[in-house]
């Protein structure tokens, strides 16, 4: 797996280590937003969907998931994305699955996501429910 990192020796010959944070954006889409009971969830992919499914941690080692308002700590403002940093230097490359789903607004929607870039922007948008 690629690391990516600054290390070096300072006058004192104090080795200084700079970690590498990617910023990373999932686009939720406003109708995941208005849906009051919309949920997004983040899970490294190598074991999503079984009983040994491990949640992804960002770069604060915080589990990504939440309500899909900005009364989660991973949406902002009137924003309609997920937004957090991954630990390119301790994790290196990772695969992972976000999932969002509403119930009575949107649907359903799962998308794999390789974070393994030094940006990293993805849609997770789930469509419109028609359920009458």
């Amino acid at each position: 797996t690629d690391k990516l990192r600054v290390e070096f020796k300072d006058d004192s010959s104090v080795v200084c280590v700079y970690p590498v944070y990617t910023p990373v954006t999932i686009e939720l889409g406003q109708n995941a937003i208005d849906d009051a009971n919309a949920w997004f969830h983040l899970f490294e992919a190598a074991n999503y969907n079984t009983a040994g499914a491990v949640e992804y941690d960002d770069a604060a080692t915080d589990v990504v998931k939440g309500v899909a308002t900005n009364a989660s700590p991973f949406i902002n403002g009137a924003n309609t994305f997920v937004d957090f940093e991954h630990d390119f230097t301790t994790d290196g490359s990772v695969n992972i699955v976000a999932l969002c789903e509403g119930d009575g607004g949107v649907t359903q929607q799962k998308t794999a996501i390789t974070l393994a870039d030094s940006t990293v922007a993805a849609s997770c948008v789930p469509a419109v429910e028609n359920n009458a």
